[in-house]
């Protein structure tokens, strides 16, 4: 989808458009082929290279939403799927 320089989507005509399923969302944060709860694995120690959350936002003092795609992507290219939303 392109985004003209007036702020109005020019979306294709006949396309439909849906928000994910949560099995689509899950199957999106998980890397290519993997079954792990992360990109990374199943360690939420390594989540901050791909999320912000309490301990790497809120409690730094960053209490806000972030710039999309300051962290790692997923092996679908997909930043953000962990957070920000």
């Amino acid at each position: 989808m392109n985004m003209p320089a007036n702020g109005c989507c020019s979306c294709r005509k006949n396309w439909e458009y849906a928000l994910p399923t949560e099995a689509q969302w899950e199957y999106a944060c998980r890397d290519v082929g993997k079954k792990s709860r992360f990109p990374l694995g199943d360690d939420e120690g390594q989540l901050s290279q791909f999320a912000w959350y309490v301990k790497n936002g809120k409690d730094a003092g960053e209490e806000y939403a972030h710039l999309v795609g300051q962290k790692a992507a997923s092996g679908y290219g997909l930043h953000d799927m962990h957070d920000n939303v």
